[in-house]
């Protein structure tokens, strides 16, 4: 974020020599100088204790709900610090002006938001959580992290209670939005799928520019949002392992502990190609990625030919080659049964030869 934007945003000058912060931090243990320090208060932790040593590690402006720091030269007195977050974000957003891809779903989000940035990043400058930022806090974190240059910002929407991607959704205002898939994640909140389809379903309903939805065409709950809502944004783009009259028809042809085989077409080019995925449940977030890109106007020839730059992130199905010849497969992430289940049937399917 730009100081300057700042210093007007709050009509306060602060004594900083760098034009950017060089980042938005919450947690002191790991700050850097030159930061903005964001003072947060929960159940369990109080950031305006710590506001103190944010100073004395460099921070440059502190935001903070401590009326001690009401004329510190380098704090910002607000009532609530996540309220004031949250509103600082969208206006940074605001005054960036990017295109806004939002992703939210039960399973892929964080990795369908990874390959999206690989495939696109050398076509548009982009900007993403380096996390699984996608709540009431990261989703603001992530919207702050943006530079005055960026054309793209990837935002990565979740949910632990119902009313929360409205809330989210909102707060970002996608121009182009998916639904990667309703599965059991949170049933204990939810009660049943139908719901948590309902709740996923508002990244589309909220969506106020609605220039672009992505819709996936195999799963009961999100064919539905088509079926409901394919003509309340501009355009809705398809994907599916299954029906051959979508947008994008991928299929995972062979899994080998280190290959993804995939055949279909996007759009009117056919596809017949290898990359270096372990995880055939990863053609989910493929699609996904390549339905961004042609959002985006990306020639979808360069889009596919991008693609052996995709790669997981940490934790989700990486392999390992051992020295002995063998492979470890490297899945320590994983947080929901979905996801564990995807990845056991990968593994059973897996060519030795």
């Amino acid at each position: 974020m730009k100081i300057s934007f700042f210093e007007s945003y709050f009509n306060k000058k602060i004594n900083a020599k760098e034009s950017d912060f060089s980042e938005i931090s919450t947690d002191t243990r790991s700050i850097k100088p030159g930061a903005l320090f964001i003072a947060l208060k929960g159940e369990n932790f109080d950031g305006n204790a710590f506001i103190d040593l944010a100073l004395e590690k460099g921070a440059v402006a502190v935001i903070t709900s401590n009326s001690d720091y009401l004329s510190h030269a380098s704090c910002v007195f607000v009532k609530d610090t996540l309220v004031a977050m949250q509103e600082l974000g969208r206006a940074w957003q605001d005054e960036v002006n990017p295109k806004v891809l939002a992703i939210t779903g039960s399973n892929g989000k964080t990795t369908a938001k990874f390959f999206t940035n690989q495939l696109i990043h050398e076509f548009a400058k982009t900007s993403f959580s380096p996390k699984s930022y996608n709540n009431e806090i990261g989703v603001p974190f992530t919207q702050l992290n943006l530079k005055k240059d960026d054309q793209v910002l990837i935002s990565e929407i979740g949910t632990n209670n119902p009313g929360e991607i409205e809330a989210l959704t909102k707060m970002v205002s996608p121009t182009a939005s998916v639904v990667t898939t309703v599965g059991p994640s949170h049933i204990e909140r939810f009660q049943t799928l139908e719901n948590i389809g309902i709740e996923k379903s508002q990244i589309y309903r909220h969506s106020k520019k609605s220039e672009c939805f992505i819709f996936n065409l195999d799963n009961e709950y999100t064919l539905k949002m088509y079926k409901e809502l394919k003509s309340k944004c501009d355009r809705a783009i398809t994907f599916s392992t299954k029906n051959e009259s979508a947008d994008i028809f991928l299929k995972s042809e062979q899994v080998s502990i280190s290959n993804l085989h995939l055949k279909g077409r996007v759009f009117d080019l056919k596809v017949d190609t290898n990359l270096s995925l372990f995880g055939e449940h990863h053609v989910y977030n493929i699609m996904v990625a390549l339905a961004f890109g042609s959002y985006l106007n990306i020639p979808v020839v360069k889009l596919i030919k991008n693609l052996n730059a995709v790669q997981t992130p940490w934790g989700r199905c990486q392999v390992f080659k051992t020295e002995a010849g063998g492979a470890i497969l490297f899945d320590a992430y994983n947080a929901n049964l979905q996801s564990n289940k995807a990845l056991l049937e990968s593994a059973k399917k897996i060519d030795m030869k």
